[in-house]
């Protein structure tokens, strides 16, 4: 029951980061864009990024997390990962046209995304230490009681 839900956990709450990346990349660089061909940042929005983040940690993350187990080789990979995203998000995001015509900058979505990935880092290294007492906790509550 205790890995189940770190991992529920986990994909939660690199859904909410992911769609935060979204909404502050699209606030910063979407904001330029001044015509009505580009859509403002929506329900249709959230849903698609949703999608798009629960591919993301059932593809990479969540492999990543049985694997890495030292925060600094977190820190590592997932901000590497959120370059990646960050480059990937820009171009699937914004159509070359948006981007020349208004002054579009690739480097804010990098920097956003690069930062997800490191709140990320952090938060995965410190709720499975978390979840991973707590579990200890309980099973030694449950010895205890089972003692008496």
């Amino acid at each position: 029951m205790g890995e189940s839900r770190r991992y529920w956990v986990l994909s939660l709450l690199f859904t909410l980061l992911f769609l935060c990346g979204i909404g502050v990349v699209e606030k910063l660089e979407g904001s330029k864009i001044k015509t009505s061909e580009h859509l403002e940042f929506g329900i249709g929005h959230l849903m698609v990024g949703s999608m798009i983040s629960f591919v993301i940690f059932a593809a990479l993350l969540l492999p990543l997390s049985l694997i890495l187990r030292t925060l600094l080789s977190k820190l590592l990979i997932y901000t590497g990962i959120g370059f990646l995203i960050g480059k990937w998000f820009f171009h699937f995001w914004y159509y070359d046209p948006f981007v020349k015509s208004y002054g579009l900058e690739e480097g804010t979505s990098i920097i956003v995304f690069m930062g997800v990935g490191t709140v990320y880092a952090y938060l995965e290294h410190y709720v499975s230490a978390y979840l991973k007492s707590s579990q200890t906790r309980e099973s030694e509550d449950a010895h205890e009681r089972k003692e008496e």
